[in-house]
């Protein structure tokens, strides 16, 4: 099984399905690119909104935190100090970049009340929740994060997954609840270390995205102790089956990995 046995699973199967809308073409919805220009732009608004001394969110980025948070990895170090048991995050979303006509976007639930699909969700045997947040990506609104936060109440930890282009979004994050942030390789490249920095500082964990050995490698060399080793190459949108097992020999025995990206049947 995946490296620490860990698997990242999308929900949406017990939500209604979404009512039919115009369909996103393919290259507007996969086109990662457009869509990091989109966040740079976005991320700019966002710190200079909160320049001054009374954002919270400055705040948490002008002192460390005074203790690290590890709730996400901790969940997910499940078993009896021998054997590795399987661990779940649940991957809140309203719909995917992929897996539609032609690899373009896919609607897969609709719901208004993100807090009440987590409460659901938190019955079910999962060990921690990803509430997926970007609007055109997968579908996310305003006030999903808090929602899930709340509707959690530190029953099990949260994982905000957005395209993180910036440290004022880390701490927004923090600020809103959750445990832990989704981070791109593919996406950050060179500025990985920066935001692993600002994850720390923040008081939250960062996941690193990951889909080829290089990534990888310098993940590991950014600092990564968290990693999501993805089947999908996000730079295309491509589904490689079993990428994640090719990664499994790459990954040291004390990093926590998840397997990622259109997971369907066995991993063994």
């Amino acid at each position: 099984t995946m490296q620490r046995g860990i698997v990242l699973l999308a929900v949406a199967a017990a939500f209604q399905p979404a009512p039919p809308r115009r369909r996103t073409p393919p290259l507007q919805a996969a086109n990662l690119e457009e869509a990091v220009r989109r966040k740079l732009d976005e991320a700019r608004r966002l710190d200079a909104r909160h320049a001054g001394p009374d954002s919270d969110a400055r705040l948490r980025l002008g002192y460390v935190a005074d203790r690290g948070n590890v709730r996400f990895s901790a969940a997910l170090r499940r078993g009896d100090g021998v054997s590795r048991k399987v661990a779940v995050v649940a991957d809140i979303k309203r719909r995917s970049p992929h897996g539609g006509p032609d690899n373009g976007a896919q609607e897969l639930a609709s719901y208004s009340d993100c807090g009440r699909v987590v409460s659901d969700v938190k019955d079910w045997p999962v060990d921690a929740v990803g509430v997926s947040l970007d609007p055109e990506m997968w579908g996310g609104v305003d006030g999903d994060l808090v929602a899930a936060s709340k509707a959690l109440n530190n029953s099990a930890p949260l994982l905000a997954k957005d395209l993180i282009v910036h440290p004022i979004q880390v701490a927004l994050a923090a600020e809103s609840g959750a445990d832990a942030v989704w981070l791109s390789s593919t996406i950050l490249g060179g500025a990985l270390p920066d935001l692993l920095d600002a994850c720390t500082v923040a008081g939250v964990e960062g996941c690193v995205e990951v889909h080829t050995p290089n990534e990888v490698q310098f993940a590991l060399e950014a600092g990564a102790t968290l990693l999501i080793c993805s089947d999908r190459d996000r730079a295309t949108g491509v589904l490689h089956r079993h990428q994640c097992l090719g990664l499994k020999g790459l990954i040291p025995p004390n990093i926590v990995a998840l397997a990622a990206g259109g997971l369907g049947g066995s991993l063994a």
